[in-house]
């Protein structure tokens, strides 16, 4: 398995056999880090002595500036048989954080908690009962949102992380990997999956957002075995110190990078995979790419969107996919020609732009 951070130092209790491993990162979030920490323990709670004694939660403070490293130190201190501590010097992103959490976790399966966000109410009962009955490599949960935005009262919709079968254990990567893209929920606090699918080679990039839409389906691709569970497990805070939620023209290099890094990944597969599963990623890839163009036609940073623009256009190029006729073979299919006419639109203003 990878290594730690070399700017990281750990302080671990002792490890007997874990059967899950709770990874939280957390840099500066001090005002959620205890509601997070609070709803983990108060699932644990729920289950059967030597379950909750076979769980692991370990927390990383990237280099935190607030309040966080002493809410760490507090839930370490009230439960010292589970909780393990990593810390970063210096924050290096989330991908590194995670890296390292992987590094020093012992559970056969392992679920990353962002530390803003709260697991709901009497899961972890359910989690046992299908690691325990089912056994499955990859597990999907749904989630729920909600804002902290003094706006008044919070509003939760539940959104689903997965179309085709529920509650019943799936053996069919192409239907697996289908379902995942056509909802395109990517997030790694909405899956629950065996550390050994990791191996020694599947690492998140330093340095890079939208590295989750990256990872999480290359560790689907190595699954055998799914299950999607169609319940709220995760209720996920929106607010506006989100990540993903920038708006920086640069980031979309990050997003080109992961969608050609799929795309030659699941080339690689060859007729493995089927056509199900070719028509449900490049309809997801097609919807990206259109957003993709269009922020860097919006964009008022002209240089660093032009620089972004030919940067992903090479990556796009440099691939022996033929990706356009795919993307367009996809939407068509799909009947989606308003989404294909705005691809083809933005892609078009962009070359104008910047060309």
């Amino acid at each position: 398995m990878m290594e730690a951070s070399s700017n990281s130092s750990v302080h671990d209790v002792e490890h007997q056999s874990k059967w899950l491993s709770i990874l939280v990162p957390a840099h500066n979030a001090e005002p959620y880090l205890a509601k997070c920490l609070g709803s983990i323990f108060a699932n644990i709670r729920e289950l059967p002595e030597n379950a909750a004694a076979s769980i692991e939660l370990i927390v990383l403070d990237d280099a935190s500036k607030d309040g966080s490293r002493k809410i760490i130190e507090d839930f370490r201190s009230r439960f010292s048989e589970t909780v393990s501590v990593i810390e970063h010097d210096v924050s290096s992103g989330v991908s590194a954080a995670r890296n390292s959490l992987i590094s020093q976790a012992k559970g056969d399966y392992i679920w990353f908690i962002d530390a803003d966000d709260l697991i709901a109410p009497g899961i972890m009962v359910d989690l046992l009962d299908i690691v325990s009955r089912v056994k499955p490599d990859y597990i999907m949960c749904d989630y729920a949102t909600f804002s902290n935005e003094p706006t008044g009262l919070s509003k939760r919709a539940h959104k689903a992380t997965f179309t085709g079968p529920s509650n019943v254990l799936i053996d069919d990567r192409s239907t697996a990997l289908s379902g995942l893209f056509e909802t395109g929920a990517l997030h790694p606090w909405s899956k629950i999956h065996r550390r050994s699918l990791y191996g020694d080679t599947l690492t998140f990039p330093i340095g890079r957002i939208y590295e989750d839409l990256l990872v999480m389906p290359l560790l689907a691709s190595r699954a055998e075995s799914f299950f999607h569970v169609a319940e709220t497990w995760i209720l996920h805070r929106k607010h506006r110190g989100s990540l993903i939620g920038s708006k920086a023209v640069k980031n979309t290099e990050d997003k080109c990078f992961a969608l050609v890094t799929l795309a030659d990944e699941f080339e690689k597969e060859g007729d493995s995979l089927s056509r199900r599963f070719q028509s449900s990623f490049y309809y997801f890839m097609g919807r990206h790419l259109r957003v993709l163009f269009k922020q860097l036609v919006r964009s008022a940073d002209v240089e660093t969107a032009k620089q972004a623009y030919r940067t992903c256009s090479k990556m796009l190029s440099s691939t022996t996919i033929r990706i356009d006729d795919r993307v367009r073979n996809s939407l068509i299919r799909r009947g989606r020609l308003g989404k294909l006419a705005g691809l083809l639109l933005w892609r078009s203003r962009a070359q104008k732009r910047f060309e």
